[in-house]
């Protein structure tokens, strides 16, 4: 869970809002803020933007990922869901989370180790995987 003050939160939103905007405006820049912005929000329970945290990723909704890329957005939307007691709607991508959480290759030719996720051993994926059950 992240220990923030309140203005701190609110430096880092503006920061990913700001990384986010710049990936608008110059397409092909590409980082990861659109997985670490809801993620963030989800981890620090930051009710006000769990709405804009959702439509991040639904944005991003069709950018190519990794398992691990996958297994994140899901599980930030599991949680999210969840908070906002769409219990059924959470349950599902908490299980397609887990389901790119156990992909064994990346699906590039060569380098098949390339993006999967390395451990579940952590506050995160443990609540992911209790939304799943």
């Amino acid at each position: 869970m992240f220990a923030y003050a309140g203005s701190k939160q609110d430096g880092a939103l503006a920061s990913y809002e700001a990384a986010l905007e710049r990936e608008r405006q110059h397409p092909t820049l590409k980082t990861q803020a659109y997985l670490d912005y809801p993620c963030f929000v989800a981890e620090a329970k930051m009710e006000s933007m769990y709405a804009r945290a959702i439509e991040v990723l639904a944005i991003n909704r069709d950018r190519p990922m990794f398992p691990v890329d996958r297994f994140r957005a899901h599980g930030a939307r599991a949680l999210l869901l969840y908070y906002l007691e769409r219990e059924e709607e959470a349950r599902a991508d908490a299980t397609l989370a887990l389901a790119a959480a156990q992909e064994a290759k990346s699906g590039f030719r060569y380098h098949q180790g390339v993006g999967l996720v390395r451990s579940t051993d952590d506050e995160f994926a443990a609540r992911v995987a209790a939304l799943a059950r």
